[in-house]
């Protein structure tokens, strides 16, 4: 499987559900699960070693639960891991449930926030109700 680029700019405000549509637009959408408190916020470098880190790990052809992919900005004191929880079909297409942990600016409390992504023709996206 090629390595495909993420952007969790795209509609990251769809957590799993029934009737689920896949979603990628440039804005974030307006219910945003890294979405934190001001002293806690993630910086642009943040999301994109959070994106650069969920690419990896959608990346592995050999994906299972439990697996994980750790991410730091040392500038900000950000950090996070995401886990693989397992797969599931949307429709036609193969889809991976990652949990994604942040630590915003190294401030607790952690945030949690659980997305699905589908292998689509043009690549992954994320699955939303």
């Amino acid at each position: 499987m090629r390595m495909r680029q993420l952007t969790l700019w795209m509609a990251v405000g769809g957590m799993l559900g029934a009737g689920m549509t896949l979603r990628a637009s440039p804005a974030l959408a307006q219910v945003n699960p890294f979405r934190q408190e001001s002293a806690q916020r993630l910086s642009d470098a943040d999301f994109k070693a959070l994106s650069e880190a969920a690419s990896a790990l959608l990346a592995r052809p050999d994906l299972k639960a439990g697996d994980k992919q750790s991410w730091a900005n040392p500038k900000t004191g950000s950090s996070g891991t995401i886990i693989a929880e397992g797969t599931f079909q949307h429709g036609s297409f193969a889809c991976r449930r990652l949990r994604y942990v942040t630590l915003g600016r190294g401030q607790p409390p952690a945030r949690t926030a659980v997305l699905g992504w589908c292998d689509t023709p043009q690549g992954w996206k994320i699955a939303s109700p």
